[in-house]
């Protein structure tokens, strides 16, 4: 009886220890989340200084049509000044997003459909695949990658 009890009692404590990261885990994707959507809404308010906030000084940003990359935040910050300016209005809504972390790295996988409409010609609307690569730096979530895969609906 004695043996069952203290089996029972050290499976109890083992089941505690798998529990724990569960739970932590979930924080860490609770905060990603917040973050991701703290980062969508500030690029939705065309708050630069805001939307840049969230970014790594060496964030790298594939997009869906141009052969190169998008690398650092000074160039990420050129690039959305440059469609916020050329904008009458520009907003993106993101659908379905799904979390993921592991370790310091969390990832960001949904669609985005986006609505621009260029100061100079026609509505563009686009629904895009979207991968965000965040990384955990000093207690905060920055966004260090992001890869943008075009699925044209629109204009």
């Amino acid at each position: 009886m004695i043996l069952g009890y203290r089996a029972m009692i050290l499976a109890g404590v083992f089941g505690a220890f798998l529990l724990v990261p569960m739970t932590v885990r979930s924080e860490e994707v609770a905060e990603l989340k917040a973050t991701f959507e703290q980062n969508t809404a500030a690029l939705n308010k065309h708050d630069l200084d805001a939307y840049m906030a969230f970014w790594h000084d060496e964030v790298v940003v594939f997009g869906p049509v141009a052969p190169f990359p998008v690398e650092g935040k000074a160039a990420l910050r050129q690039l959305t000044q440059a469609v916020f300016t050329n904008s009458e209005s520009a907003t993106w809504t993101v659908i379905n997003p799904q979390y993921r972390v592991i370790g310091s790295t969390g990832v960001v996988y949904f669609y985005d459909a986006a609505a621009i409409k260029p100061k100079d010609g026609p509505l563009q609307s686009h629904v895009r695949r979207v991968t965000a690569i965040w990384t955990k730096l000093d207690g905060k979530w920055v966004g260090v990658a992001v890869h943008v895969s075009s699925l044209k609906v629109g204009n």
